[in-house]
């Protein structure tokens, strides 16, 4: 789980890391929340910065 920044242009930036099933994952997790793409947040339909916890799931295929 990552601590997740979105800010007014919809840009994406991870705060920190929550949790991990194993470190290993951590790199490849930051990645794909980076490569993301998200809908700028918006509050009253202005623009706004907001924060906000991401899961992230692995699975494993054969």
């Amino acid at each position: 789980r990552l601590l997740v920044q979105i800010d007014e242009k919809g840009v994406l930036r991870v705060e920190s890391l929550i949790s991990s099933t194993h470190p290993d994952f951590v790199p490849p997790s930051v990645e794909a929340a980076e490569k993301t793409p998200y809908t700028v947040p918006t509050y009253d339909g202005k623009p706004v910065k907001t924060q906000f916890v991401l899961p992230v799931r692995f699975t494993l295929n054969d």
